[in-house]
């Protein structure tokens, strides 16, 4: 707690040393962002430091395996520790939020200072996979590319404020990102078709399913009724903005969910599996 109060008192001292930019903030239509910039940059900040610290620690833990990974599959690690980083803090602090009182009282311009510095966090890691997903996007493909930025432009709308009780809500598709993360991790480790990532696997296409599918699509459908009936406070272009993002979100959502369906039963049902970038 006391680092906590440490960090607060630093992000209060970095806000009243940039007040005078203020009026930037607002004129971007992110007013609340004045507030919680330090956040966000911590965000990016650490994320920066994990992937450095896996570069640094990585190698050593697991020499014999990154003795076989190619240049970019090395990155690739790097790049996984950070995202299991980020979905278990995000979870962790997101999951008692749902339907909070301090954030439902109003859904379309409903502000809680305790979740804007959450989705702070968030946003910076979005900016950092964003940037990471576009520098790789010959390796990486360019869906990762538009999940991020989709992912950072519909969180950086809490700070103007905007559809912000939906945040935590949102955070919820990450439910299966660790299990992601960690059928990934058993594929390098040369774990490929064993009795834990076929646990894994279950527990990762189930989260997939019921998270970003079922729980993701009918939350979308929330959203948008919540447009409907508010339609007089909601600006045109941002509801444009929305429903383009998580249309390509649920696309890209439906897609992946195909290949690792494919991805998985290729290890249990082919004599020896293909190890994926």
């Amino acid at each position: 707690m006391a680092l906590v109060e440490h960090l607060h008192q630093l992000q209060l001292s970095l806000v009243g040393q940039t007040e005078s930019y203020r009026p930037l903030f607002e004129a971007a239509n992110l007013a609340k962002l004045a507030d919680h910039w330090p956040v966000l940059a911590f965000g990016f900040l650490g994320c920066t430091l994990v992937y450095y610290a896996s570069a640094l620690l990585s190698p050593l833990v697991f020499r014999q395996t990154f003795d076989k990974l190619r240049p970019f599959q090395q990155v690739n690690w790097h790049i996984h520790v950070v995202s299991l980083a980020h979905c278990l803090l995000a979870l962790y602090l997101s999951i008692p939020l749902i339907n909070h009182p301090n954030l439902i009282y109003d859904m379309i311009e409903g502000y809680w200072y305790y979740y804007a510095n959450i989705a702070a966090i968030s946003c910076g890691y979005f900016l950092w996979d964003s940037i990471v997903s576009l520098r790789y996007v010959r390796e990486t493909g360019i869906g990762f590319a538009v999940h991020g930025l989709s992912a950072l432009g519909v969180f950086l709308l809490s700070f103007r404020p905007f559809i912000t009780p939906y945040g935590p809500v949102f955070i919820m598709f990450e439910l299966s990102t660790p299990f992601l993360n960690i059928h990934w991790f058993m594929d390098k480790l040369g774990l490929t078709g064993s009795v834990f990532q076929l646990i894994n696997g279950v527990f990762l296409l189930a989260s997939f399913f019921l998270a970003r599918l079922v729980f993701g699509i009918y939350w979308a459908g929330h959203l948008f009724i919540t447009f409907y009936n508010e339609w007089d406070r909601v600006p045109a272009y941002l509801a444009v903005f929305i429903l383009v993002a998580n249309t390509a979100l649920n696309i890209l959502n439906i897609f992946w969910f195909y290949k690792m369906v494919a991805a998985v039963r290729s290890r249990f049902t082919a004599p020896s599996a293909k190890k994926t970038e």
